[in-house]
């Protein structure tokens, strides 16, 4: 540590990246050290993620307006979940940049929104999509989750939340899993209160752009 190994290790691998022009980001199990030593070397931020691990037990919920998603739903369901996910890092202090999807992402993020349908799906309320959420490929956890703003206080969350876990659940995962930030109060405590419990934390780096 002294002889700044871990600086020079880091600086390899950023090497090998500035040719893309992506971000990059880093998880490592929770630590104010690593964090320290993430932002020294040039990071723009660091967030703490919680892995929950859901008890197994279905959950009684209401599948009323909660169906599978259709090709036809894109791209309003893709862009209810940037818009909203943008919307809960701002509330709760993190930076978010919205990046509009050039041509060819659009046609990328098409093709994998098609090719996995079955793990896709939206809340409608008089016909209007409301909420989305989506399964890990695996179908061991919840992979997105996201309520329009407008519509949020109505339950729409916690009822998407369960039905997901029942939907893992019923598709073999005994023990269903998800991540979140940890900060999001209102989404962890949701999740809580439909059995799940906080197994670990880890911490993200994120770089936004490679210079």
């Amino acid at each position: 540590r002294r002889k700044g190994i871990g600086t020079y290790a880091y600086r390899q691998a950023e090497n090998r990246l500035k040719a893309i022009g992506c971000n990059v980001w880093s998880s490592y199990p929770e630590s104010e050290a690593a964090d320290t030593f993430a932002m020294s070397v040039g990071f723009d931020y660091t967030n703490t993620n919680s892995c929950l691990v859901h008890d197994g037990n279905p959950v009684a919920v209401s599948t009323e307006g909660i169906r599978v998603c259709r090709a036809e739903d894109y791209p309003a369901v893709p862009q209810l979940w940037s818009r909203e996910y943008a919307a809960m890092h701002i509330r709760i202090g993190l930076p978010y940049e919205q990046k509009e999807l050039s041509p060819d992402e659009q046609k990328e993020e098409y093709e994998e929104f098609s090719r996995n349908l079955d793990n896709y799906f939206t809340m409608e309320i008089k016909e209007k999509i409301v909420g989305m959420g989506s399964l890990f490929s695996d179908h061991s956890g919840i992979g997105a989750l996201a309520v329009d703003r407008a519509y949020s206080g109505n339950g729409y969350g916690t009822r998407l939340a369960a039905f997901l876990t029942n939907e893992c659940i019923s598709r073999g995962t005994k023990a269903p899993l998800l991540y979140c930030e940890t900060g999001n109060e209102n989404a962890m405590h949701v999740y809580q209160k439909i059995g799940y419990t906080e197994q670990s934390r880890e911490s993200v780096a994120v770089k936004n752009k490679l210079c």
